[in-house]
């Protein structure tokens, strides 16, 4: 699973370089200083752990593509870390409690859907793997979905300012599907980014 995550990073980002040559594409840098996380079971597994968010903050690598006047093509890489307090019962009376952390790799898929000359939707799929974890059931390899809406705002010097809430669900499908872990984590921040718009003539 980490092979193809890879594979399709290194392939994505040749499209990026060939569509960018011939397109006023944007290419920049996020934070998501505003985040947090929930893990859910979704099973209802009886007598299973609890997860609890406690911190998150994620990075990322934009590009975005114009297809037309309104409507934009979005990918880059987002690494998001999350850290839960986990507590479990070992025995009727003995409750078991830990910190645990997971960070996720994600390529997003979307589309920005572009109104009233400065707002946004977008939204679209979302691969993920996780490098490490130190608790199984935070392992989210596998395909998801992202929304979110948006402001964006051109400078004269080819920069741009963005404001961007979304939501992420990630692993709603597993990879291997027989792996068998029944939690996601769904996570929700505010990113705010700079990008810089590629002259036409480069």
């Amino acid at each position: 699973m980490k092979r193809l995550f890879f594979v399709v990073a290194f392939v994505l980002i040749g499209q990026m370089y060939g569509m960018a040559q011939s397109n006023r594409a944007k290419f920049g840098l996020s934070i998501t200083p505003l985040a947090n996380a929930n893990v859910l079971n979704t099973q209802g597994i009886l007598g299973g752990a609890s997860y609890d968010w406690k911190s998150s903050i994620a990075f990322g690598l934009i590009y975005v593509q114009p297809i037309n006047n309104w409507l934009d093509f979005e990918s880059g890489f987002d690494v998001s870390k999350h850290k839960f307090i986990v507590t479990a019962f070992t025995h009727p009376d003995d409750i078991y409690s830990s910190t645990r952390n997971s960070t996720i790799l994600s390529i997003p898929i979307t589309l920005r859907i572009n109104f009233l000359k400065y707002f946004f939707v977008n939204g679209g799929g979302l691969f993920s793997i996780s490098p490490s974890t130190e608790d199984s059931a935070l392992d989210q390899q596998g395909l998801g979905l992202m929304a979110g809406f948006g402001a964006n705002f051109n400078l004269k010097s080819g920069f741009s300012i963005f404001v961007n809430p979304y939501s992420k669900f990630h692993a709603l499908i597993n990879f291997p599907a027989e792996k068998g872990d029944n939690y996601r984590i769904n996570e929700n921040g505010i990113r705010i980014g700079v990008t810089y718009t590629i002259p036409s003539n480069y």
